[in-house]
């Protein structure tokens, strides 16, 4: 899958896991203030073509990721 076939298929991309919005302020807070690095929690980039490998292993544990980012040229 590539960036054409979510716009030519009209392939809508769905989050499937979501922290409760009652926790934005907090982690914003953090985030803003340098308590936490977001930088650090970044485990994992990768591309469209690799989206279902990702995140299955999210879903099933196999791979140890704290935060996986989806990267429009991988």
């Amino acid at each position: 899958m590539d960036i054409n076939d979510l716009v030519f298929r009209k392939i809508t991309l769905q989050p499937t896991f979501a922290e409760p919005a009652i926790n934005f302020p907090v982690s914003n807070r953090l985030l803003r203030d340098g308590l936490v690095d977001a930088i650090a929690l970044i485990t994992h980039t990768f591309g469209f073509e690799d989206a279902k490998k990702i995140m299955g292993a999210v879903i099933d544990g196999s791979q140890p990721i704290v935060k996986a980012v989806m990267l429009p040229n991988g």
